[in-house]
């Protein structure tokens, strides 16, 4: 949805995006029994996605994302073992 919009956004203002941030909330396993994201999938389609709309749109704007709780959230529960 976001590439989307900036497409639209693109063309109508005649502007190119720098970059675009998709946040951080991603989901790290811990607790025991929550299902976990699936980082090498999300990489696989927003590479797919990012190629689409660099030849749609003859640019690629950078990919900016936080690390959030996927990666610091594993690494701040050594005090739960």
């Amino acid at each position: 949805m976001l590439l989307e919009l900036m497409d639209e956004v693109s063309k109508e203002l005649n502007i190119k995006f720098e970059f675009f941030n998709i946040s951080g909330r991603y989901r790290h396993p811990l607790p025991p029994g929550r299902r976990s994201f699936d980082m090498p999938a999300f990489v696989k389609d927003t590479k797919y996605l990012l190629q689409q709309f660099t030849q749609k749109n003859g640019y690629t704007p950078r990919l900016f994302m936080e690390c959030g709780r996927y990666v610091t959230g594993p690494t701040a529960c050594w005090w739960r073992l």
